[in-house]
């Protein structure tokens, strides 16, 4: 993923911002994050089984207004990385504008995650025109086992058409698959590597977690990963892990598929898990209205209310100074393997992804 950025920004300004995010962190000062991430709205065209987003009631959208000073601001801070998800962040009018604005606005690769229903051949033009750096679809697998899984006859299909209109329309959007490996039916993740191949695109790989509850959800119920295999199971999965290690189109690092298996079997000793970590550091979250310096590392919930100050002042801010400290303990990483959370925790800063070279 970290090649996918510099092969698509301009590497003067990109190297500016990383040279001063370090400079800052070794003399011991206090760094302004150069990655964020927005969940832009709660709700959903698809009730996915294992996804408890679009079970939060009222549904959570962000003001027009709110968003574009978020990104002005983190624009100002010289924001490196900006991405956006959901719910369907294509549900809200404004969103593939927002990401043009974020652009303008300074930040250097804008993102966001679909699961590709609405990207008909209008809204590929509309994210074209707004320079979008990358956009990611979610596939389950198979085509039952995908439209299974999210609730909607015709998704499957949609994926392989939004693919296409986006080749077609907005040509210089990258596109990477994100797909879930399943701990015992990796077969539905190898399908999806296919799928990619066969399309011409990349794909990103996220093994299964369990979800958080949230407060208002519709249901009370948190979905809940196997992660319980016997030895053919194991031996399953780590053949598929393998395969994907030695595919050129899946854009984890070796280092973070490697840990899968680890992982499973021993996540106690997973590399950096016992280090304290720095992620909230270089990384900010947006969540229904607040601002997270790690959404899982608080078990997604509290958060900072950023919009009565400035950013600047929040992250020079003493108690928030202080959550960073805190996480620095955090275990969340044993608990749940997250591709958000852990792989940039192996590749950055560049002490790490020479920790993670080396083992």
């Amino acid at each position: 993923m970290i090649t996918n950025i510099l092969n698509a920004t301009n590497l003067a300004p990109l190297a500016y911002r990383l040279s001063r995010w370090h400079l800052h962190s070794l003399v011991g000062g206090n760094p302004f994050p150069v990655s964020a991430s927005l969940y832009i709205n709660t709700n959903c065209n698809f009730t996915c089984s294992f996804c408890n987003i679009w079970r939060v009631d009222p549904p959570y959208i962000m003001p027009e207004d709110t968003a574009r000073d978020l990104v002005e601001q983190l624009g100002k801070l010289e924001l490196i990385y900006f991405s956006i998800s959901g719910g369907e962040p294509l549900m809200v009018p404004y969103v593939l504008d927002l990401l043009g604005h974020a652009k303008r606005s300074g930040i250097l690769y804008t993102h966001i995650v679909s699961n590709a229903f609405l990207m008909d051949k209008k809204r590929a033009q509309k994210l074209s025109d707004a320079n979008v750096s990358e956009i990611s679809f979610s596939i389950d697998g198979p085509e039952h086992i995908h439209n299974e899984v999210r609730g909607a006859k015709r998704s499957y299909k949609k994926i392989l058409a939004a693919i296409q209109n986006v080749k077609t329309y907005a040509p210089n959007t990258r596109i990477v698959l994100n797909t879930i490996l399943k701990w015992s039916e990796p077969e539905h993740a190898l399908h999806a590597v296919q799928v990619a191949k066969d399309t011409g695109v990349s794909i990103k790989v996220q093994p299964e977690n369990n979800h958080p509850v949230f407060e208002g959800q519709k249901c009370d119920k948190a979905s809940e990963s196997n992660r319980g295999l016997d030895t053919d199971g194991l031996n399953n999965l780590f053949a598929a892990v393998d395969f994907m290690i030695n595919e050129p189109c899946v854009v984890n690092s070796n280092a973070f598929l490697k840990g899968i298996k680890k992982f499973l079997v021993d996540p106690a000793n997973l590399p950096l898990v016992n280090n304290p970590c720095i992620l909230g550091r270089h990384h900010v979250e947006f969540f229904s209205g607040r601002m997270f310096p790690c959404l899982e590392g608080v078990n997604w919930k509290n958060g900072f209310d950023w919009k009565d100050t400035t950013l600047k002042n929040l992250f020079l801010s003493t108690e928030y100074q202080q959550s960073l400290q805190n996480l620095e303990k955090c275990n969340g990483c044993k608990k749940n393997y997250y591709v958000c959370y852990y792989e940039p925790r192996l590749n950055f800063p560049l002490g790490n992804l020479l920790r993670t070279k080396i083992l």
